[in-house]
């Protein structure tokens, strides 16, 4: 392992209090991520995972996977729900998962790795090329520099196997209404207006579920797919399916608001702890107005390695998002 590829070293495991949260010392100390470690965050990651289960049907992987898949990596694991799953379906398969945090959990099964590092780090320096048949790299953006994109995907293309396949999901921080009645006055227009530029500042791409597929494309990942996904906040689709989804997506919200939003408002942009908990029960509020039909945009790309030496891949996203919950392949 490399010197900042640890399992559960120390500086991992040192924390500090801000805000009246617990932070992790070494990733706000080295400027890599600003989302506390209580009890209160898992649980957010927790019920983000239900969020993205129900959104995604319950499927591990987006395009057919290997039968028997022989080594999986999974980047930003969080609460390791994903990994263990995994791991679980497929026995025999080495199942290596990475996160800023130490996670230490009593039990899990043994052909999975928990493994601490910093994704800004060269991960070809550590991990074997041309090796894992599924990598995942999921919700990463708050933690990666906005520079380290490009070589980040790069390196993840050098990590895949010649048949093995890349899925990516991000966010846009951008909070929308399908009623269209949010307006530049809107408590939830302003969080997403402050919580972007702090993170602007912080040299982290807020917008990037808008910017993975053009990435992916550019760092020659081919055939790719796109699937641009509106997640619902609260109980107003009609559909059953998608208000169930909107209810764990709303309970989501309530906790990011201030779990993303304290560190960067308030030590970037200088509000008070007072003024960012006022703005976040303002958004609460107005996710109760259903007929504002707010959603959080989420993009999942996925593709293959694409043949070496050759162009970058190709494909182009749907100009419009469907639903609460799909919308429509690209596929090149």
């Amino acid at each position: 392992m490399g010197a900042d590829t640890v399992s559960l070293e120390s500086q991992y495991e040192e924390s500090t209090w801000e805000h009246g949260r617990l932070y992790q010392k070494f990733a706000v100390e080295k400027s890599i991520y600003w989302v506390p470690i209580d009890e209160e965050e898992e649980e957010r990651q927790n019920i983000e995972d239900d969020v993205l289960n129900g959104v995604f049907n319950n499927k591990l992987f987006f395009s057919d996977p290997p039968h028997n898949p022989n080594k999986v990596l999974d980047l930003g694991y969080g609460q390791a729900h994903w990994a263990i799953t995994v791991a679980e379906t497929y026995p025999d398969c080495e199942v290596t998962a990475i996160d800023i945090r130490p996670l230490d959990l009593p039990v899990y099964p043994p052909n999975l790795s928990l493994e601490c590092d910093n994704l800004n780090n060269i991960l070809t320096d550590v991990y074997p090329q041309d090796s894992f048949d599924i990598i995942q790299s999921r919700l990463v953006g708050p933690g990666i520099h906005k520079n380290r994109w490009p070589s980040y995907l790069a390196e993840l293309r050098q990590l895949l196997a010649p048949t093995g396949t890349l899925q990516a999901c991000e966010y846009y921080f951008n909070i929308q209404s399908h009623a269209g009645l949010l307006t530049p006055d809107s408590a939830l227009t302003r969080w997403g207006t402050l919580y972007r530029r702090a993170m602007e500042r912080l040299q982290r791409d807020p917008r990037m579920g808008n910017h993975l597929l053009p990435l992916c494309r550019s760092a020659g990942f081919a055939p790719l797919q796109v699937k641009y996904y509106e997640l619902p906040i609260g109980s107003w689709p009609s559909d059953e399916r998608q208000r169930q989804i909107g209810a764990r997506m709303l309970e989501n919200m309530d906790l990011m608001l201030e779990s993303f939003g304290l560190w960067g408002l308030v030590k970037v942009l200088e509000m008070t702890v007072e003024e960012v908990k006022k703005l976040a029960d303002d958004c609460r509020l107005e996710f109760k107005r259903e007929e504002i039909k707010p959603y959080l945009p989420c993009s999942v790309v996925w593709g293959g390695k694409g043949l070496e030496g050759s162009a970058a891949g190709s494909a182009s996203a749907d100009a419009g998002l469907d639903s609460a919950t799909t919308s429509g392949d690209e596929t090149a």
